[in-house]
């Protein structure tokens, strides 16, 4: 009888949302079955299919000229011509990555499984694939990665929701976070951008919502904008608003400079893990299910 009662009242809160798994053991990133049909949502906006049968992309870059996926499933990181062509592995060897950032010339690279920041870089002329080198210090279950103003870089723990930094010039992370949540560590936050004002932004798919952090050797990570769908990437464009993907829903959306309207732009791109601009107009999304990338055309200012 005492388990019965323990069964109904467990249905009793999922089906009233309640039901809270453990910190100690957090739930795993989950993904749909069905296979995504990608769709404009505001007027004007193109999406087509920009690269294909990729092993789980997940981060994207773009340096002016070549774009870097990371292949989550095949541990290396491929490049590709700005049309999606000219394929060839950059480096390999990682260990499940994840997201990607340039930084000082080189591609630096989240290792989930080797809770360690990989730096790729060609030494001398690029006729082989990269060198891969990790920087010093623990970063555990490492997601968004985001240079900052002084040179450094940020680093974002995914499952203790952690951001820490890596000084100028590549040295050991620093031992005092950069930022840590309020109440101790908890799991949920994904990508991180920094704006041009020092903000800090990341994506928590716990709460569904963007965090910011305002400058500020004290200031803690508050709601920016809410009611998003499993947010996943962030990045800042060159109009200066900040634009969010959707894992839940394949969304690419763009935030108000309060982050209170949220404008989809385009949906249905799977799990729609990571975005960069390849021009004013144009971005790159990864799906990290489907095994694609998508370009996503937005239309010409009036």
């Amino acid at each position: 009888m005492k388990k019965q009662l323990t069964a109904l009242t467990t249905t009793a809160l999922l089906a009233a949302g309640l039901f809270i798994a453990s910190p100690a053991h957090p739930r795993q990133e989950s993904a749909p079955s069905a296979k995504p049909t990608a769709v404009a949502k505001a007027p004007g906006v193109t999406v087509t299919k920009w690269a294909e049968g990729l092993s789980g992309p997940q981060g994207v870059a773009f340096d002016g000229k070549i774009v870097y996926v990371a292949e989550n499933g095949a541990g290396r990181v491929l490049r590709f011509d700005a049309s999606g062509r000219g394929k060839t592995v950059f480096a390999d060897g990682f260990q499940a990555p994840a997201f990607v950032v340039l930084h000082g010339g080189a591609l630096y690279v989240a290792e989930r499984k080797g809770n360690s920041v990989a730096r790729a870089a060609y030494e001398g002329e690029p006729t082989r694939m990269a060198k891969v080198t990790r920087l010093k210090g623990e970063v555990v279950d490492p997601l968004g990665l985001a240079p900052t103003a002084d040179g450094s870089l940020l680093a974002l723990s995914h499952r203790e929701s952690v951001v820490h930094r890596f000084p100028a010039g590549g040295g050991p992370r620093t031992e005092k976070p950069f930022a840590s949540p309020t109440g101790g560590a908890k799991y949920g936050w994904r990508d991180l951008a920094v704006g041009k004002d020092g903000a800090a932004y990341v994506t928590d798919e716990l709460s569904n919502a963007v965090l910011v952090r305002k400058p500020g050797a004290d200031a803690a990570f508050v709601p920016f904008a809410t009611g998003l769908s499993s947010p996943s990437g962030l990045v800042f464009g060159p109009d200066g608003a900040l634009y969010v993907t959707e894992e839940g829903t394949g969304r690419l959306s763009r935030l108000s400079a309060d982050g209170k309207t949220v404008t989809v732009l385009a949906e249905g791109m799977g799990r729609a893990r990571d975005a960069s601009f390849l021009d004013a107009r144009t971005l790159l999304v990864t799906d990290r299910e489907g095994g694609a990338v998508w370009k996503v055309t937005l239309p010409a200012a009036p």
